[in-house]
Protein backbone atom coordinates (compact mmCIF):
# COMPACT_ATOMS: atom_id res chain seq x y z
CA UNK A 1 0.00 0.00 0.00
CA UNK A 2 1.68 2.93 -1.36
CA UNK A 3 0.45 6.23 1.18
CA UNK A 4 1.25 9.49 0.01
CA UNK A 5 2.56 12.24 2.62
CA UNK A 6 -0.48 14.69 1.81
CA UNK A 7 -2.33 11.83 2.68
CA UNK A 8 -1.17 10.87 5.70
CA UNK A 9 -1.11 14.34 6.97
CA UNK A 10 -5.04 15.27 5.49
CA UNK A 11 -5.64 11.75 8.00
CA UNK A 12 -3.76 13.07 10.89
CA UNK A 13 -5.57 16.50 11.27
CA UNK A 14 -8.88 14.42 10.05
CA UNK A 15 -8.13 12.31 13.27
CA UNK A 16 -6.30 15.15 15.16
CA UNK A 17 -10.08 17.20 14.56
CA UNK A 18 -12.05 14.23 15.91
CA UNK A 19 -10.29 13.35 18.86
CA UNK A 20 -10.49 17.43 19.66
CA UNK A 21 -13.82 17.96 19.04
CA UNK A 22 -14.95 14.38 20.73
CA UNK A 23 -14.96 15.78 24.18
CA UNK A 24 -17.07 19.24 23.18
CA UNK A 25 -19.49 16.85 21.53
CA UNK A 26 -20.22 14.92 24.36
CA UNK A 27 -20.46 17.84 26.87
CA UNK A 28 -22.66 19.80 24.37
CA UNK A 29 -24.82 16.14 24.61
CA UNK A 30 -24.79 16.08 28.27
CA UNK A 31 -25.78 19.94 28.66
CA UNK A 32 -28.80 19.40 26.50
CA UNK A 33 -29.98 17.18 28.38
CA UNK A 34 -32.56 18.43 30.76
CA UNK A 35 -31.84 16.77 33.62
CA UNK A 36 -28.37 17.76 34.02
CA UNK A 37 -28.15 21.29 33.35
CA UNK A 38 -26.21 22.74 35.96
CA UNK A 39 -28.56 25.51 38.32
CA UNK A 40 -26.91 29.27 38.16
CA UNK A 41 -24.53 29.84 41.27
CA UNK A 42 -26.46 31.49 44.27
CA UNK A 43 -25.61 35.48 44.09
CA UNK A 44 -24.48 37.03 47.27
CA UNK A 45 -27.84 39.87 48.71
CA UNK A 46 -27.71 41.92 51.00
CA UNK A 47 -30.49 40.95 53.68
CA UNK A 48 -30.15 44.60 55.56
CA UNK A 49 -29.79 47.96 54.93
CA UNK A 50 -26.37 49.64 55.06
CA UNK A 51 -27.91 50.95 58.55
CA UNK A 52 -28.91 47.82 60.01
CA UNK A 53 -25.41 46.08 59.31
CA UNK A 54 -23.95 49.35 61.36
CA UNK A 55 -26.48 49.24 64.00
CA UNK A 56 -26.75 45.51 64.65
CA UNK A 57 -23.44 44.13 63.84
CA UNK A 58 -20.75 46.88 63.78
CA UNK A 59 -21.45 49.42 66.47
CA UNK A 60 -22.04 46.03 69.32
CA UNK A 61 -18.87 44.43 68.02
CA UNK A 62 -16.95 47.75 67.29
CA UNK A 63 -17.92 48.83 71.06
CA UNK A 64 -16.65 45.30 72.43
CA UNK A 65 -13.17 46.57 71.70
CA UNK A 66 -13.18 50.44 72.30
CA UNK A 67 -14.61 49.30 75.59
CA UNK A 68 -12.46 46.18 76.38
CA UNK A 69 -10.59 47.99 79.16
CA UNK A 70 -13.77 48.47 80.97
CA UNK A 71 -15.23 45.20 80.15
CA UNK A 72 -12.67 42.79 79.93
CA UNK A 73 -13.80 39.08 79.63
CA UNK A 74 -13.29 36.87 82.83
CA UNK A 75 -14.81 34.00 81.72
CA UNK A 76 -14.19 31.31 78.84
CA UNK A 77 -17.49 31.89 77.46
CA UNK A 78 -17.15 35.52 77.72
CA UNK A 79 -13.72 35.12 75.55
CA UNK A 80 -15.68 33.27 73.14
CA UNK A 81 -18.19 35.79 72.90
CA UNK A 82 -15.66 38.29 72.56
CA UNK A 83 -13.83 36.26 70.03
CA UNK A 84 -17.58 36.16 67.91
CA UNK A 85 -18.12 39.73 67.98
CA UNK A 86 -14.61 40.52 66.80
CA UNK A 87 -15.04 37.93 63.84
CA UNK A 88 -18.09 39.86 63.01
CA UNK A 89 -16.32 43.30 62.73
CA UNK A 90 -13.87 41.61 60.65
CA UNK A 91 -16.53 39.93 58.42
CA UNK A 92 -18.64 42.95 58.16
CA UNK A 93 -16.05 44.54 56.45
CA UNK A 94 -16.51 41.91 53.48
CA UNK A 95 -19.67 42.55 53.29
CA UNK A 96 -19.06 45.90 52.47
CA UNK A 97 -17.27 45.02 50.21
CA UNK A 98 -19.92 43.30 48.25
CA UNK A 99 -20.92 44.93 44.85
CA UNK A 100 -23.93 45.54 46.15
CA UNK A 101 -23.21 47.71 48.73
CA UNK A 102 -19.68 48.82 47.69
CA UNK A 103 -20.63 52.91 46.96
CA UNK A 104 -17.19 52.82 44.36
CA UNK A 105 -14.06 50.47 43.30
CA UNK A 106 -11.93 53.12 45.09
CA UNK A 107 -12.08 54.73 48.39
CA UNK A 108 -15.08 52.63 49.33
CA UNK A 109 -12.83 49.48 49.47
CA UNK A 110 -9.63 51.00 50.65
CA UNK A 111 -11.80 52.51 53.65
CA UNK A 112 -13.57 49.04 54.09
CA UNK A 113 -10.33 47.20 54.12
CA UNK A 114 -8.95 49.49 57.03
CA UNK A 115 -11.99 48.09 59.05
CA UNK A 116 -10.86 44.42 57.74
CA UNK A 117 -7.48 45.02 59.29
CA UNK A 118 -8.52 46.03 62.44
CA UNK A 119 -11.26 43.18 62.75
CA UNK A 120 -8.92 40.83 62.08
CA UNK A 121 -6.14 41.73 63.94
CA UNK A 122 -8.62 42.00 67.41
CA UNK A 123 -10.27 38.74 66.14
CA UNK A 124 -6.73 36.66 66.66
CA UNK A 125 -6.09 38.97 69.99
CA UNK A 126 -9.36 38.50 71.22
CA UNK A 127 -8.33 34.27 70.60
CA UNK A 128 -4.75 34.96 72.14
CA UNK A 129 -6.65 36.57 75.10
CA UNK A 130 -4.40 39.50 74.48
CA UNK A 131 -6.30 42.50 76.57
CA UNK A 132 -3.53 44.97 75.69
CA UNK A 133 -3.28 43.92 72.05
CA UNK A 134 -6.94 45.02 71.47
CA UNK A 135 -6.47 48.27 73.67
CA UNK A 136 -3.50 48.69 70.97
CA UNK A 137 -6.30 48.51 68.50
CA UNK A 138 -8.92 50.97 69.71
CA UNK A 139 -7.01 53.36 67.50
CA UNK A 140 -6.88 51.54 64.28
CA UNK A 141 -10.43 50.59 64.53
CA UNK A 142 -11.35 54.45 65.35
CA UNK A 143 -9.44 55.79 62.69
CA UNK A 144 -11.03 53.25 60.17
CA UNK A 145 -14.84 53.69 61.33
CA UNK A 146 -13.70 58.13 61.23
CA UNK A 147 -12.15 57.54 57.38
CA UNK A 148 -14.74 55.82 55.68
CA UNK A 149 -17.92 58.20 57.87
CA UNK A 150 -15.81 61.55 56.51
CA UNK A 151 -16.02 60.21 53.15
CA UNK A 152 -19.31 58.49 52.83
CA UNK A 153 -21.69 60.24 55.63
CA UNK A 154 -22.91 63.38 55.23
CA UNK A 155 -22.65 65.94 57.86
CA UNK A 156 -20.37 63.80 59.87
CA UNK A 157 -18.82 65.10 62.73
CA UNK A 158 -21.21 68.66 62.43
CA UNK A 159 -23.31 69.95 65.26
CA UNK A 160 -27.02 68.84 64.68
CA UNK A 161 -28.84 71.67 63.12
CA UNK A 162 -25.70 74.09 62.90
CA UNK A 163 -23.57 72.34 60.16
CA UNK A 164 -20.56 73.78 62.39
CA UNK A 165 -17.82 71.04 63.43
CA UNK A 166 -18.32 69.35 66.54
CA UNK A 167 -14.55 70.94 67.81
CA UNK A 168 -15.81 74.56 66.83
CA UNK A 169 -15.64 77.00 69.43
CA UNK A 170 -19.33 77.93 71.03
CA UNK A 171 -21.27 81.08 69.03
CA UNK A 172 -20.48 83.39 71.69
CA UNK A 173 -16.96 82.30 72.38
CA UNK A 174 -14.89 85.71 72.02
CA UNK A 175 -12.44 86.03 69.02
CA UNK A 176 -9.62 84.12 69.01
CA UNK A 177 -7.07 87.44 69.54
CA UNK A 178 -9.77 88.54 72.52
CA UNK A 179 -8.83 85.16 74.25
CA UNK A 180 -6.58 85.12 77.49
CA UNK A 181 -2.96 84.51 77.25
CA UNK A 182 -3.67 81.18 79.06
CA UNK A 183 -6.62 80.02 77.40
CA UNK A 184 -6.27 77.03 75.38
CA UNK A 185 -5.74 77.40 71.56
CA UNK A 186 -9.27 76.52 69.55
CA UNK A 187 -10.22 76.24 66.31
CA UNK A 188 -10.09 79.88 64.60
CA UNK A 189 -13.66 80.25 63.45
CA UNK A 190 -15.24 83.47 62.11
CA UNK A 191 -17.99 84.16 64.14
CA UNK A 192 -21.62 83.75 62.96
CA UNK A 193 -24.05 86.65 62.92
CA UNK A 194 -27.46 85.57 64.32
CA UNK A 195 -30.42 87.85 62.36
CA UNK A 196 -30.03 89.94 59.90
Amino acid sequence: MNISRNACTSLGVVLLAAFSLSPALMAQEEVSDPDSVAEPAPVAQPVGTMSDLMVQIIYPASDAIFYIATRTPTTTAAWSALEGQTLMLAESANLLMMPSRARDEDQWMRDAKLMLDAGEAAFFAAKDRDVEALIELNDQLYQSCVTCHRHYRPRYGRRRGSGRPLDAPPLDAPPPDARSPDAAPGPTVAPRRVGR
